[in-house]
């Protein structure tokens, strides 16, 4: 193998940095909404089967890339990193647990296919050990491309509980692998992770009536797991868009971020979903 030139250092001032956060929490949470509604991504790339609905009817503005599949995510991700897809500030990928429930069901119906359908000696729902090492690697590998590519990303996932080697529990990113090694692993790709919830507060003192907080905490609160590189969202936010959060890192004064073109890959292109805007009907029942 050639050998490579060795990079030139470059003032940590002008380094073309971008953002990858990830918020995790229970389905339903507001997760979609935060990353896609009202002062949300310009792009989400989404293999949820809301198609849009939740981010839509919260004021969302973006378009819509959905992938019903596995390979036509592979696809949208190879167009969203060769610059595609134009250059958005911020682009949503909803969600990674349901991107790597993808995964799954492809390696699944692809080994099915190949040991000869119902007549073969592979169940359609029966994961192989050797599968649960291809699906554990494919998911590191996608996390560090999609990671690497120099754009602001926000990512979703719901939670799952991890017990820890201390017999302590733990709420990571629901990531299948490893006993929470692959979660982690996401996690330590990402420049921030915060955990959201819904909290209810009296609207005044003494009223029974009360209002909604969408709290994301941005620090680690056991068991729940939590980290910010910027240093600038504190121990978490409360109803903040989006938009609102990217103003506060970039004011924080930790770093300058901005977004370089990505860089083209050589590989063949393979055929691109149709980017559509947010636009969904609901039918009357």
């Amino acid at each position: 193998m050639a050998a490579r030139k060795a990079p030139t250092p470059v003032a940590l001032d002008d380094a073309p940095l971008s953002v990858n956060m990830l918020v995790y929490g229970k389905s339903g949470i507001g997760k979609t909404v935060l990353g896609a509604g009202r002062g949300g991504a310009d792009l989400i790339i989404s293999c949820e089967k809301d198609k849009g609905v939740s981010a839509k009817r919260q004021g969302g503005k973006g378009k819509l890339i959905w992938c019903p599949d596995f390979e036509y995510f592979m696809a949208a991700k190879k167009a969203w990193e060769d610059g595609e897809y134009g250059d958005p500030e911020w682009t949503l990928f909803d969600s990674l647990t349901s991107i790597q429930d993808k995964a799954i069901q492809w390696i699944l119906a692809r080994e099915f296919r190949k040991a000869g359908g119902e007549d073969g000696v592979r169940k359609l729902d029966v994961l192989q050990l050797q599968d649960h090492l291809e699906y554990q690697n494919l998911t590191r590998r996608l996390m560090s491309e999609l990671c690497d590519t120099p754009r602001n990303a926000i990512f979703t996932a719901q939670e799952m509980n991890v017990e820890t080697d201390g017999g302590e529990e733990s709420v990571l990113p629901l990531l299948e692998g490893g006993k929470g090694k692959i979660s982690n692993f996401t996690c330590g790709m990402m420049t921030c992770v915060g955990y959201m919830k819904v909290i209810e507060r009296p609207v005044s003192e003494g009223s029974d009536e009360t209002k909604t907080i969408r709290r994301v905490y941005w620090q680690p609160r056991p068991p729940y797991f939590g980290k910010d590189w910027t240093d600038s969202l504190g121990k978490y936010t409360d109803n903040k868009t989006l938009t609102q959060l990217w103003q506060q890192i970039q004011g924080s004064g930790a770093s300058s971020i901005d977004a370089a073109p990505a860089p083209k890959r050589t590989t063949a292109k393979a055929a691109r979903p149709a980017v559509a805007p947010t636009r969904t009907r609901v039918r009357a029942r």
